[in-house]
């Protein structure tokens, strides 16, 4: 029969083994010393592939064009003196709006790096951005009231 007081006491060779430090999580982050790091070599090379596959889509072009055409529209929509549920119904669709914009550029930057702004089409996507940083200072003013 054992003794549970000299067995707790007792090292065994598994508490003796460093503790494992690395661990993947569903293959997009990994966790350094209880750390969540989305830049390790293999993580963020497994992001970027995915990110890039969804980026260069069809689909996601035509996401991405569907979210700014219901932009235009919601535009169309404002006016000088609205009532209170046109008001909430404008606020809510450009919260929404701003959201949906704001992760279609995180997907954009994770798939492209520093491509994204010296690429190409770097005039465009600083022009997205400067356009996106205005929404988002909105919307924030908005929230404050």
């Amino acid at each position: 029969m054992q003794n549970p007081v000299t067995d707790a006491a007792t090292p065994r060779p598994e508490d003796d083994a460093p503790p494992a430090t690395v661990v993947a999580l569903q293959g997009y982050l990994t966790v350094h010393d209880g750390v969540i790091c989305s830049r390790c070599g293999a993580c963020s090379e497994r992001l970027q592939k995915r990110a890039l596959a969804l980026a260069s889509s069809s689909a996601f072009k035509v996401f991405a064009m569907v979210v700014i055409v219901a932009n235009a529209i919601l535009l169309c929509f404002e006016q000088y003196n609205p009532d209170q549920q046109l008001k909430l119904a404008l606020a809510v669709g450009n919260y929404v709006l701003t959201s949906l914009f704001a992760a279609e550029m995180a997907v954009r930057l994770c798939a492209y790096g520093r491509e994204f702004w010296c690429g190409p089409s770097f005039r465009l996507n600083w022009i997205e951005t400067f356009i996106l940083l205005i929404s988002v200072i909105d919307v924030i003013g908005q929230v404050r009231g």
